[in-house]
């Protein structure tokens, strides 16, 4: 399928989703059905002519890959559904409060 000319946010997601597969990063996807939200170590883009018609492999965290296509990807990344560096937070880990006040003092 024909892409559209490539704009200049397109190719800065497109170089972020390549940088996250180099360094093996942790990436998160929200999904629409339970739990809502998954997780794991991006592997490897698959070999095509154009990068958008590629799909990222990504080890899931509770095991199994998936293969999640990039063109997808471009589109989630840029409207906040996706992490190319996802860090869950910790049971220590508490939100931040503004001690009741409402005004951060």
């Amino acid at each position: 399928m024909p892409h559209p000319a490539l704009d200049p946010r397109t190719a800065v997601t497109l170089g972020q989703i390549v940088a996250a597969t180099e360094r093996g990063a942790r990436v998160a996807r929200v999904v629409d059905h339970e739990p809502g939200l998954v997780s794991g170590t991006a592997r490897n883009l698959t070999d095509e002519p154009d990068i958008r018609d590629a799909k990222l492999r990504v080890t899931l965290a509770h095991g199994g890959d998936v293969y999640w296509p990039v063109s997808e990807l471009v589109v989630e990344v840029q409207a906040g559904l996706v992490s190319l560096d996802y860090r869950p937070r910790t049971p220590t880990e508490r939100p931040v409060t503004t001690g009741g006040r409402g005004d951060g003092k």
